[in-house]
């Protein structure tokens, strides 16, 4: 199998829980004298198939739940087939140009180290971003370098109306200015009780209505009856749609 999204081949759907190795996917790929052009695959499109796929992976229900959830609640309203394939143009125009190296036919490429000659990346990272993003330097032993404190700082008042009034080109009196500061004040407390909360139970809800398959199969009919064809309509006289003297003038 190529990754836990790829579809298995029909005839080998049996073995995954007792041979999972013989598995094979339904998966292709372009190749041109040993090089890669292109792949792709069908993509699983039935709950079940991808719950046993993930089960094998040793995911546990709650964890499918959690992270894969939304998957597996849209293949219960009937997905139907999928897959895909794309070229790797790079590697297409390496191959036109008579090159040996694709790093030749690429932009910016990196070097051997990883290293991008054009804005000097990887680079260091201030305090600033690592507590935007809520990241800790952690050493190989597990003690934290620098400790990321955005989500436990408090969160302090930067909200400036007159800037973002001017940002908009809106022109706000002071009472105006008064009222949407109190309304943020009340979102920053607001936010700060949620910071505070313990969500480490927490189921999130997926859906509140029941998970069913909505899907059906569409029936071919060409005869109707009279009934049937004045069905859907807001009005009828005498068996006939009827239509307002201002359309039948016209």
């Amino acid at each position: 199998m190529h990754h836990p999204f790829t579809m298995p081949v029909a005839e080998d759907l049996d073995k995954m829980e007792t041979d999972p190795l013989s598995v094979k996917a339904e998966s292709y790929d372009v190749v041109l004298n040993g090089i890669e052009l292109g792949s792709g695959s069908l993509r699983i499109y039935r709950p079940d198939i991808q719950e046993r796929m993930f089960k094998l992976l040793g995911i546990s229900n709650e964890e499918i739940d959690r992270r894969f959830g939304h998957i597996i609640q849209a293949f219960q309203y009937g997905t139907p087939p999928h897959g895909g394939f794309a070229f790797g143009l790079d590697r297409l125009i390496m191959l036109m140009a008579q090159e040996d190296s694709i790093r030749e036919v690429i932009a910016f490429p990196k070097n051997k180290e990883a290293e991008c000659l054009l804005t000097n990346a990887p680079g260091i990272v201030d305090e600033k971003q690592l507590q935007d993003l809520s990241i800790a330097v952690v050493s190989e032993d597990g003690i934290v370098q620098r400790e990321s404190v955005a989500e436990k700082a408090a969160v302090e008042k930067v909200a400036d109306i007159g800037s973002y009034a001017e940002m908009s080109m809106l022109n706000l009196d002071n009472n105006s200015k008064l009222s949407f500061e109190k309304h943020i004040d009340d979102l920053i407390e607001f936010t700060k009780e949620l910071r505070g909360l313990n969500l480490d139970d927490y189921k999130p809800t997926i859906n509140v209505h029941p998970i069913i398959n909505s899907t059906r199969r569409d029936e071919v009919k060409t005869e109707f009856t009279r009934d049937e064809l004045l069905a859907g309509t807001d009005r009828t006289e005498e068996g006939y749609i009827l239509v307002p003297k201002i359309i039948e003038e016209n």
